[in-house]
């Protein structure tokens, strides 16, 4: 059974948890804990328990604590989540990318380094990623096709012209 606590218990035989199984059978007698949510639904519980009766009531500040290692818990398991959900991604992706001969690129213009994507490297005829001259635009239009590069440098001048943030063209 998952209790949603409200508060802390000194002494959890003084409580409406009297009848957990933590006190009945483990004979727990203070309790401290929070629950850990992670996508609007209840993950676990961050907890802190004694056999002995505590004499004093959990301070606001003790109460905060264990809040916020609560909250902390719950956020990184969401951002583990998330990771796990782009590294999948990614991978889709890459094999999309590699399967349809696909060069995927990402372009700074305010460093010019060009940051290439998946395996764009095999299909440029470098065995490894690391083989790739030093990326900038200049590189870049060094591997372009002679009758492509008038129509990547107008599309890329109209780009710039229009201010659209999203640059991309079919050759």
């Amino acid at each position: 059974t998952i209790y949603m606590l409200k508060q802390a218990y000194k002494n959890i035989a003084d409580s409406e948890l009297a009848h957990c199984e933590a006190h009945t059978e483990m004979g727990l007698k203070t309790y401290i804990g929070a629950p850990i949510f992670v996508e609007g639904k209840i993950f676990g519980t961050v907890s802190f328990s004694d056999l002995h009766k505590r004499k004093t009531n959990f301070t606001s500040r003790e109460k905060n604590v264990v809040k916020l290692l609560a909250q902390l818990i719950s956020y990184e398991v969401a951002v583990s989540n998330v990771i796990e959900v782009l590294k999948t991604r990614d991978k889709r992706y890459e094999f999309a990318a590699l399967a349809s001969r696909t060069v995927l690129w990402d372009w700074h213009i305010d460093t010019d380094e060009i940051l290439w994507a998946g395996r764009s490297h095999l299909l440029m005829g470098y065995k490894k990623d690391r083989d790739l001259p030093n990326s900038s635009l200049e590189f870049f239009d060094t591997i372009l096709h002679p009758d492509d590069r008038d129509l990547v440098k107008s599309s890329f001048a109209n780009h710039f012209k229009t201010k659209d943030p999203y640059w991309g063209v079919l050759i």
